[in-house]
This record gives C-alpha cells, structure tokens and sequence, in this order.
C-alpha cells in the first residue's frame, strides 16, 4: 500500500495538462514548491543519500521552493553534491526543516521526500 504522504514516483512526475500542482509541507499543508519545478541535478532529480548519523534521506531537487528559507552559513562539509556548498531549508509556516539549499555552479533546493505531501 502507498502512503498518501509519499505517492509513487510517477504520480509525483509534472505533465502538461496539471503543470501548477503544488508540494506542501508535511508538517503545516503551506505550498512549497511547484512540481513543475523539479529539476534535474546529475543523473536524475531524485536521489538518496546517508547522513553521517546512518538516516537515510532521499532528495528531491527543484530549482525553486518560494515555501521554504534557507538558513546558516554555506559549507561544503560533507556536501552530498560536489562542488555545492548546503544551507539548511525550513518551511517558511512552521519551520520544520525540509532540506537543505545548495549553492555552486547551480543553485537548487534538495528537498526531503518524506517531508513533503504531494498532490
């Protein structure tokens, strides 16, 4: 069974005929990102990476997230994106974080799947 919260893949992809649909926050229902805005970064724009800690964080990259705030200092410690120095991102509703901003030849949101409710 899916989970409402995390649809399969290709439901998740945009199309022509609903090119405005919307990403909320998990924790709040605020819009975040539309998923027409998901883009591409290396191979694919979804991917999945492990923390230092061992937790597991599959990302999905869009080119803008007008619901979220990145938040810190840029670093490139332990940049999941060579080259991309991380910022982390919070929902601008409620603050839960959502990822994090990445900043080098491109700038793009790598946003955590699970904290997401797609449409």
């Amino acid at each position: 069974m899916l989970d409402a919260a995390r649809p399969d893949r290709d439901s998740e992809v945009a199309d022509d005929q609903h090119p405005d649909r919307v990403v909320r926050c998990g924790a709040c229902d605020r819009e975040v990102a539309r998923v027409a805005d998901r883009v591409t970064v290396g191979p694919s724009d979804l991917h999945t990476f492990v923390n230092p800690r061992g937790e597991v964080f599959e990302l999905v990259c869009f080119s803008r997230a007008d619901g979220a705030m990145a938040h810190g200092e840029p670093s490139l410690q332990l940049t999941w994106f060579p080259g991309h120095a991380w910022r982390y991102a919070s929902c601008r509703g409620c603050g839960v974080q959502l990822g994090w901003r990445f900043q080098g030849a491109a700038v793009f949101w790598g946003l955590i799947r699970r904290a997401l409710r797609w449409p």
